[in-house]
């Protein structure tokens, strides 16, 4: 009966051990220079009324794709999470935001209204999108801040339910150079923040790391749980057997 038991431990420490590594969170950079017909009327990036054009620029954004929404239709295809999605049966979560840094001014974009990986291939236009976007409206207040990168040509559609990203630097093969920012905020009618125009990215990539889910985490502590269990068993087992019986107790 021990035996038994103790390869049925095995058995589900082995499976934990095995079980899926599902979440996937895809990590994007990208690196270049501000484009000639940008503009920074409040001083978001520096001084107020300040040219920017020509200043380096970096953006980094994270998006967990464990709540992603899914969209293809074999001509597009969108991983998404937002608020703009709120039409649909459910309202999916923002897959993650992101930090735009000009002219060593960093801001971030939380992605609330809009995060989105998006892959297109049509007799019009074929590209890939990487975009971020927090919106808000109201009688006396309205913000609209946004990254959006570029690329054309597209890398291909995303698999579902295990997307495949395209890797390296995308710019390498692509036109990157239709990427924009905006940085827009208006308080009672007057502007409170105004900067927006163009980027040329010469690098953007997108990494993939993966992390196990909450339940695969739970299945390893109890695969490790139960082995280390069973090695104690089989050890006071071997020092009974071979040797005084310690643990007896007289009649």
């Amino acid at each position: 009966m021990k035996r038994v038991i103790m390869s049925a431990l095995g058995v589900l420490s082995l499976w934990a051990l095995q079980a899926p590594v599902d979440a996937q969170t895809v990590n994007i950079f990208a690196s270049g220079v501000v484009s000639n017909n940008a503009f920074d009327n409040t001083g978001v990036f520096g001084a107020p009324g300040g040219s920017i054009v020509g200043d380096a620029f970096t953006f980094t954004a994270s998006f967990n794709l464990a709540d992603a929404g899914y969209f293809n239709d074999g001509q597009r295809s969108d991983i998404y999470g937002g608020q703009s999605y709120s039409y649909l049966p459910y309202d999916p979560p923002s897959l993650g935001g992101g930090v735009l840094t000009i002219n060593g001014v960093s801001q971030a974009i939380s992605g609330q209204w809009n995060s989105t990986l998006t892959a297109i291939s049509d007799p019009l236009l074929s590209a890939d999108i990487q975009d971020v976007q927090d919106l808000v409206t109201s009688s006396t207040f309205s913000e609209n801040n946004a990254v959006t990168l570029f690329e054309i040509p597209w890398s291909g559609l995303f698999s579902y339910p295990n997307p495949v990203f395209p890797q390296g630097n995308l710019c390498a093969t692509a036109q990157c150079d239709e990427s924009s920012f905006a940085f827009n905020e208006t308080l009672n009618g007057f502007t409170v923040e105004s900067a927006e125009g163009s980027l040329s990215p010469s690098v953007i990539t997108l990494t993939v790391s993966t992390a196990p889910e909450p339940s695969t985490w739970a299945l390893m502590l109890i695969g490790f749980g139960v082995t280390g269990a069973a090695l104690r068993a089989r050890h006071r087992i071997d020092r009974v057997r071979s040797g005084p019986c310690q643990y007896c107790v007289n009649a």
